[in-house]
């Protein structure tokens, strides 16, 4: 079963910036955010991150993704699915989200060609709707890069895997980590 009319509503309201990141909270150890795959390496052998500005809680309004690593003012697409892949594609790299339910076209800040320079944010206010709770969602960014080492131009970050949560989290100690907890009768 697929939610992609869940998945739309929440890519619907993503807005993008290019701008330096914000302060990123710390994730704990069993965090609903974890990376897989490897990144495509761009101008110098820099590897694009993706990375979000903390979790992704249900009613979160000031959730984001950060975009760092990237070739100065590189334009580029964020990429979501419900679903992974590991498939090679010459010339363009490593794709680790398919079916594409949602590509976002963005365009990162930093002096033009410069190798790393490349940031930007990509706001996502998650919506209020409990439904959401538990899906899982994949997400990759690709940049034109004149330089990158797969040879079509494209540098790539890895998949970054989300998970929508409403529930406390727990640090490596055991201490609880603030999170929204909301209970829909």
């Amino acid at each position: 079963m697929t939610r992609a009319p869940q998945l739309l509503a929440v890519a619907a309201a993503a807005t993008f910036a290019a701008s330096a990141p914000t302060q990123i909270e710390p994730l704990p150890v069993n965090s609903p955010i974890a990376h897989c795959g490897v990144g495509g390496p761009g101008t110098d052998g820099i590897v694009p991150s993706l990375s979000t500005n903390g979790l992704p809680r249900i009613a979160r309004t000031d959730f984001a993704f950060e975009l760092r690593d990237v070739v100065g003012d590189a334009p580029g697409f964020l990429l979501l699915s419900d679903q992974a892949i590991d498939l090679p594609i010459p010339g363009l790299g490593q794709l680790y989200v398919y079916p594409l339910i949602a590509p976002l076209a963005l365009q990162v800040d930093g002096t033009p060609g410069t190798p790393g320079a490349g940031l930007g944010t990509v706001d996502l206010p998650i919506p209020d709707r409990p439904g959401l709770v538990g899906l899982e969602l994949y997400w990759q960014a690709f940049f034109a890069d004149p330089g990158a080492a797969a040879g079509g131009g494209w540098s790539h970050s890895d998949c970054l895997v989300t998970t929508l949560c409403v529930t406390s989290f727990t640090d490596a100690l055991g201490i609880a980590i603030e999170e929204k907890s909301r209970v829909n009768t």
